[in-house]
């Protein structure tokens, strides 16, 4: 590793694990060569049970800035981004998917970002949605000019109504984390967690950063969800997810510390949000259950997507993958 340059804030690139053992190196690689050098890297195997193990156990040995912990129980995704958050030492934290791709300028143009913004709790930057077994981009996520709004409610409606998912792969300040409690150990935990962020810190798109975000082919099962969120850990299958994620979105607005006032509204702009969604499912149900040829149910889906669904932040690069992944699931059709 190159030496570190002086003045430079120390960033913790933290990295969860399950059954990485491709993946591991070239994303340790990637981390390597970026352009900014103070940083610790942090692995933690949430009890992989291929050859993760023996390849993390190789690269510890490489540089004193790595990291490695293993878990004695898969205790499910967000648990082991807790257990990361806790060990990074670093001004800044970034979370990494292994298998993402990273431009080298990545933490430094973001970093940059957070120094000159000290209000900012996590920047955001520009994702290409790769479609991994097409090696094709799909569509990018671009202009999050809607998420520096300066209320804290502002932000909280658009994590609800239009926040990309993927862009959690950010780079955070490390002291706004510590001011939240941990991310809910349950279903949609990931979503759940930016929008807690939302109520004390603004974000940041930076354009001049890229990630590749790599689709997976399928869309997971119910049961590979309950495993990705639970791990080995009793999962609440008994109650609705939609109805676990309700509790959990109410909980952290009335733990937050923020005014009443701003309680209130939050919980209310909730409401609308739980009224908006089950619209949209009521809507999809019907568009499924028209009586009418799959290819006219398309042409029905495609205007309710793009008139409804389609947020302001994606641009469309290959609109008949597109279409494959974002709008055929509305009519129940997956190719």
């Amino acid at each position: 590793m190159k030496p570190k340059v002086v003045g430079e804030p120390l960033v913790s690139v933290v990295f969860p694990v399950y059954n990485g053992e491709k993946l591991i190196r070239t994303a340790l690689k990637q981390i390597l060569l970026q352009t900014h050098k103070n940083i610790e890297i942090i692995f933690s195997d949430n009890l992989s049970s291929d050859s993760s193990r023996s390849i993390l156990n190789s690269i510890v040995k490489e540089s004193s800035n790595i990291k490695v912990y293993y878990q004695r129980q898969n205790l499910g995704a967000m648990t082991n981004v807790n257990f990361l958050f806790n060990k990074a030492q670093g001004k800044y934290i970034l979370l990494a998917a292994l298998d993402d791709y990273r431009s080298q300028n990545y933490i430094t143009e973001m970093v940059k970002v957070l120094e000159d913004r000290p209000d900012v709790a996590l920047c955001i930057p520009q994702v290409h949605m790769i479609l991994a077994h097409e090696n094709t981009k799909v569509y990018t996520i671009n202009e999050l000019s809607e998420h520096q709004f300066e209320k804290s409610i502002g932000r909280y409606y658009q994590t609800l109504f239009s926040f990309p998912n993927v862009s959690w792969y950010g780079i955070y300040r490390a002291s706004m984390l510590r001011k939240l409690p941990p991310i809910p150990e349950t279903f949609a935990g990931d979503l759940i967690f930016i929008q807690m962020l939302s109520l004390i810190g603004r974000f940041k798109y930076c354009e001049a950063a890229v990630l590749e975000f790599v689709m997976k082919e399928k869309w997971n099962t119910k049961s590979m969800d309950v495993r990705f969120f639970y791990g080995t850990r009793k999962d609440p299958r008994k109650i609705p997810r939609s109805l676990i994620v309700l509790m959990n979105q109410i909980r952290i607005i009335i733990e937050a510390r923020i005014p009443v006032y701003q309680k209130m509204a939050a919980l209310s702009i909730l409401g609308v949000f739980e009224i908006y969604k089950t619209g949209l499912k009521m809507c999809k149900l019907i568009i499924r259950n028209l009586p009418l040829s799959d290819k006219i149910k398309m042409k029905v889906s495609r205007k309710f997507y793009f008139r409804f669904m389609k947020p302001s932040w994606a641009t469309i690069n290959n609109h008949h993958l597109f279409e494959l992944r974002e709008i055929r699931p509305i009519i129940g059709i997956e190719k």
